[in-house]
C-alpha cells in the first residue's frame, strides 16, 4: 500500500509539472504573439548585375558607423564581420 501512494504522488507531481510547463510554454507565446504599435514598415533592396549601389543602401538602412567586431554595447552601428 505504501509503495502504491508513493508511485501515485509521483505520478500526480509528475502530471502537474508537465502541464506546468505546457501553461509556461502557451502563456510566453501568447505574450510574444501581441500587437506591433510600430508603424515601421519592411524596405526591400533587391539588385541584378552590379548589386553595389545596393549593398551601399542596405547598409545606410542598417545605420553607421560600421562597428566591425566591436564587443559591448554600442549606441549607433551596424556590425559587419567577415
Amino acid at each position: 500500500m505504501l509503495l502504491r501512494l508513493k508511485s501515485d504522488r509521483y505520478c500526480f507531481y509528475t502530471v502537474a509539472h508537465r502541464l506546468g510547463l505546457m501553461m509556461v510554454l502557451f502563456l510566453s507565446v501568447l505574450t510574444g504573439c501581441g500587437d506591433d504599435d510600430s508603424d515601421t514598415e519592411a524596405t526591400v533592396v533587391s539588385a541584378a548585375g552590379d548589386i553595389t549601389a545596393s549593398v551601399n543602401q542596405y547598409r545606410a538602412l542598417l545605420g553607421d558607423p560600421n562597428n566591425g567586431g566591436t564587443p559591448g554595447l554600442l549606441p549607433a552601428g551596424r556590425r559587419e564581420i567577415n
